[in-house]
């Protein structure tokens, strides 16, 4: 954009484990929601990075594979 001004993206799929809770439970697996974000950051003269901008993109695709469903 320009020497003081970016956009980042930054995209997220989550893997989700969780073993199994009690005895005799199975272990749960699978992807949680796809989240993308987008933000505008200023290049300041120190060594920090501001950025601001919303979450402008989330897919419910959430799976869950378990012997217990």
């Amino acid at each position: 954009m320009s020497s003081r001004l970016s956009k980042l993206n930054e995209d997220i799929l989550p893997i989700v484990y969780q073993p199994p809770l009690s005895r005799g439970d199975s272990t749960d697996f699978g992807l949680g929601n796809f989240n993308s974000s987008f933000f505008f950051a200023i290049s300041a003269v120190s060594n920090i990075l501001w950025s601001v901008g919303p979450t402008l993109l989330r897919l419910p695709n959430a799976q869950l594979n378990s012997s217990s469903c």
